[in-house]
C-alpha cells in the first residue's frame, strides 16, 4: 500500500518538472505548440484535398509518394550540417508558408493547386519526421519519454480541431489561417537549440547548468 503511494507522488512530480525550472519549461511548452500546429498543418492539407479536382482516390495515391519520398529524404536532410534539425524545419516550413498564401489568395489553374497540395503533403510529412527526432533530442534523459508523449498529445488534438476550423472557414480563410500558424511556428524555433550533433542532455541539472538560469537546492537528478 504504501508503495503505491509513493509510486503515484512520484509521478505525479514528474509529471510538473517540466514546468518548474525555466530551462526546461519553455522549451516544453514551445514543443506543445509546434506539435498542435503541425498536425493541425498536416490535417488540414488531407481536408482541402477533398476540394481539388481529379479522381480524389488517384490524389490520395500520389499524396501517399510524395509522403513516403519525404520520409526518406528528410531522414538525409536532418543529419546535414549545412541545415540540421532547425534548418530542415525552417525550408519546409517556407515552403507551406508560400503554398498556402498562394493557394488563399491567388486564382491558379486547378493543375497548379493540385501540384501545390502534393508539395505541402511533402513538407509537412517532412515537418513530422523531424520532429519526431528532434524533441527526443531536446529533452534530457529523465524527461524525455514522458514530454515526448505529452508534446503528441497535443499533436493530436491539432488533429481533431482542424476538421472543426475546415467546417467553418471559407476555403481561403481557412489557408490563410494555416499560413499564419506556420509563421508563427517559424519565429518560435528560433527559440529552441540546434541539436544536430550535440550530445543529448542525461539530466536536468546538466542542462540547467548549460542554461545557468535555474537556482533551486531540490536534487532534481533524482526526479
Amino acid at each position: 500500500m504504501f508503495k503505491k503511494i509513493h509510486k503515484k507522488k512520484k509521478i505525479s512530480k514528474s509529471i510538473f518538472i517540466s514546468l518548474k525550472y525555466p530551462s526546461l519549461r519553455y522549451k516544453f511548452l514551445i514543443l506543445c505548440i509546434l506539435w498542435f500546429g503541425t498536425r493541425a498543418t498536416s490535417n488540414c492539407i488531407a481536408l482541402f484535398s477533398k476540394t481539388l479536382s481529379g479522381n480524389y482516390y488517384l490524389n490520395i495515391i500520389i499524396s501517399f509518394i510524395f509522403e513516403s519520398f519525404a520520409y526518406c529524404i528528410s531522414g538525409f536532410l536532418i543529419n546535414m550540417k549545412l541545415l540540421g534539425r532547425k534548418g530542415t524545419l525552417w525550408s519546409q516550413y517556407l515552403i507551406i508558408i508560400i503554398s498556402f498564401l498562394i493557394l488563399g489568395l491567388v486564382n491558379i489553374s486547378k493543375i497548379t493547386e493540385l501540384n501545390l497540395n502534393f508539395i505541402c503533403r511533402f513538407s509537412t510529412s517532412a515537418i513530422e519526421l523531424v520532429f519526431y527526432t528532434y524533441t527526443l533530442e531536446v529533452y534530457p534523459t529523465p524527461v524525455r519519454c514522458l514530454n515526448f508523449g505529452i508534446n503528441v498529445t497535443f499533436g493530436n488534438i491539432g488533429s481533431v480541431v482542424s476538421p472543426l476550423i475546415y467546417e467553418y472557414l471559407p476555403s481561403w480563410v481557412f489557408l490563410l489561417s494555416f499560413a499564419i500558424l506556420t509563421i508563427v511556428h517559424s519565429i518560435l524555433l528560433i527559440f529552441l537549440p540546434e541539436t544536430e550533433g550535440k550530445p543529448m542532455n542525461e539530466s536536468i541539472e546538466e542542462l540547467c547548468d548549460k542554461n545557468g538560469n535555474d537556482n533551486d537546492d531540490e536534487n532534481i537528478n533524482n526526479v
